[in-house]
């Protein structure tokens, strides 16, 4: 995990993984890279617990961009698709949420604890129906 030019922080996303959090990044017809963009206040995130998926949003930022605190957004679905992986919500910010706290590791990537990771860039739910 790098630095790409414009200082995002390089992942080792598939394209796959990519679209389905919604990022769209030059970089993929540029040696198949792809980059998570920089963090600001009011940008999208997600929490990714197991193959679970949570929305935030990110509600401030420590000067030195070491450290991440985002606010949990509402989110309720919206298809009719009952207990399935083919699932569409919609997003609701909430400023006076509850705030997690997310620190960035030595590869770039912003993280709660060993196993929790947050995207940067693009809300994202979804609930494994295989559980």
């Amino acid at each position: 995990m790098g630095f790409c030019c414009n200082n995002h922080r390089h992942c080792k996303h598939t394209p796959e993984m990519h679209e389905d959090m919604g990022w769209t990044c030059d970089l993929w017809q540029e040696g198949g890279v792809c980059c998570e963009p920089d963090p600001t206040v009011g940008m999208g995130a997600t929490l990714q617990i197991g193959s679970d998926s949570y929305p935030y949003t990110i509600v401030k930022i420590s000067r030195s961009g070491h450290c991440i605190t985002a606010s949990r957004d509402h989110y309720r679905r919206t298809d009719g698709n009952g207990q399935s992986e083919l699932q569409t919500y919609e997003y609701t910010s909430d400023p006076n949420g509850v705030t997690d706290t997310f620190y960035r590791c030595k590869d770039g990537r912003y993280r709660q604890n060993a196993r929790h990771l947050l995207y940067i860039g693009a809300r994202r739910a979804y609930r494994d129906p295989s559980f």
